[in-house]
C-alpha cells in the first residue's frame, strides 16, 4: 500500500495546502522484476466500464505500471476480461484459480468491505501477475475509507431505508464491477 509522509506547502508565506510524498507504484514495491516479461502491474485509472470489466480493457483506462506497453501484455489483461465476461457462474467458480489468486482476491474483497474502501472497487485497484496468467488484486491508494473522501470529509454515505448512516450496506452494492459481483 502507499507509504508517505505529509508536507505543508507554502509560497511566499501563503499556505497552499497539505500534500504527501508517497512511494511509487513500482516493481520493487509490488515484488515484481521489471526485467521479467511476465511480471506486470496494471492500475485501474478510473471507475469506468473498462475497469468494471464491462468493456475490453485498453491502455486508456488501465495504466501499465510495470511492464512494456504492447499488444501481448494487453492481451494478458484481456484474457481475464474474457473470463469475467463470458464464463457461467459455474465456470467462474470452477476456473477462478486459473485467472486470479483466490486468497489475494478474498483478502481484497474483505478489506474493501470492512474498511468501506469505496474508491477501490475498480479505480485504484492494481492487478499484478508473476506469470502472465494468475492475477492478484492489490490495494494501493486507500484515501477514501470509512465513508471519508480524500480530504478527510465524510462523504460516502450508504442510504439504507432512509437512514443516513454508514455500515449496513456493503461497498460493492450499487457498483457495477463484474469481477466482484460474479
Amino acid at each position: 500500500s502507499v507509504d508517505g509522509f505529509p508536507v505543508e506547502v507554502y509560497n511566499d508565506g501563503e499556505f497552499l495546502g497539505l500534500y504527501t510524498f508517497n512511494i511509487p507504484k513500482a516493481d520493487w514495491m509490488l515484488g515484481l522484476d521489471e526485467d521479467n516479461e511476465n511480471h506486470l502491474a496494471f492500475d485501474a485509472k478510473h471507475n469506468l466500464d473498462q475497469t468494471y470489466f464491462h468493456e475490453e480493457p485498453t491502455y486508456d483506462q488501465w495504466e501499465l505500471e510495470v511492464g512494456t506497453e504492447n499488444d501481448e501484455n494487453l492481451d494478458k489483461l484481456k484474457r481475464i476480461y474474457d473470463f469475467v465476461n463470458n464464463s457461467s457462474d459455474y465456470e467462474f467458480k470452477d476456473k477462478f484459480k486459473e485467472y486470479f489468486n483466490l486468497d489475494a482476491s478474498l483478502n481484497y474483497y474483505v478489506l474493501s468491505e470492512s474498511l468501506l474502501l469505496a474508491d477501490n472497487v475498480a479505480k485504484n485497484m492494481i492487478l499484478i501477475t508473476y506469470d502472465g496468467n494468475v492475477w492478484y488484486p492489490v490495494l494501493y491508494d486507500m484515501d477514501t475509507m470509512m465513508g471519508l473522501n480524500n480530504e478527510g470529509v465524510l462523504e460516502f454515505r450508504h442510504n439504507v431505508e432512509s437512514s443516513d448512516t454508514i455500515g449496513t450496506q456493503n461497498v460493492f452494492n450499487g457498483k457495477d464491477s463484474l469481477l466482484w459481483i460474479n
